[in-house]
């Protein structure tokens, strides 16, 4: 046997073996490390994955589009600059809904789910609206005004629809039908509304609803 056999046989005889009461307590802390990142995906899903980072070119193309609307402007660079404490939101929209937002007939946007995603208990009064064409550019600015999330129910959905309706300007008769088996609603309404020339964005995922990070 040679000089490394020897070696190596010595060194594996003189690993402490474990008992086997401390082999079944490792097993335990396993498994209940094991429920607990699953805890931790399931809350990183409820809220709709990862945030988003805008790139700077993008970010520069917005600030130049708003020169003309101080305002805007302002408001834009002091969040970038951390000096206005509010979350910037990437808001996907599909035709008709879009127009109607940039048009001022659509004052309220709603978003339905079947768990806690963004904009759920994510959006407040003051955060600011990044209104997005879905597979296109970004096209519009918005404030939000007011924020109502609520667990959803049939009862609520019809509050919804008898109260809001005109506002959230949903002509499709099959909308509330397929809202039926959502589990939570978040109503923002739209303040401020300022229509961009398109400027590119990129998207990647199929996420409506996105948080940007400075």
């Amino acid at each position: 046997m040679s000089a490394m056999s020897i070696s190596t046989q010595a060194s594996a005889d003189s690993r402490p073996q474990l008992t086997p009461a401390a082999a079944r307590y490792i097993i335990v802390l396993l498994k209940r490390n094991e429920r607990s990142m699953v805890g931790h995906s399931d809350a990183a899903s409820q809220q709709g994955g990862k945030n988003m980072q805008i790139l700077f070119a993008t970010w520069q193309s917005i600030l130049s589009a708003t020169q003309t609307q101080p305002q805007w402007h302002e408001r834009l660079l002091k969040w970038y600059h951390h000096r206005l404490e509010k979350t910037l939101h990437l808001v996907i929209l599909r035709e008709p809904y879009l127009s109607r937002i940039l048009s001022g007939q659509k004052r309220i946007e709603s978003r339905f789910a079947r768990d806690r995603r963004p904009p759920f208990a994510r959006v407040n009064a003051g955060d600011i609206l990044l209104l997005k064409r879905a597979g296109g550019s970004l096209v519009g600015l918005a404030l939000v005004k007011h924020v109502i999330s609520r667990a959803l129910t049939p009862d609520v959905l019809d509050e919804i629809r008898y109260n809001y309706a005109a506002d959230l300007a949903i002509d499709d008769p099959h909308f509330w039908q397929m809202q039926l088996h959502k589990r939570y609603v978040t109503l923002i309404w739209i303040d401020e509304v300022y229509p961009l020339s398109p400027i590119p964005l990129s998207h990647r995922d199929r996420r409506g609803w996105v948080v940007i990070e400075r």
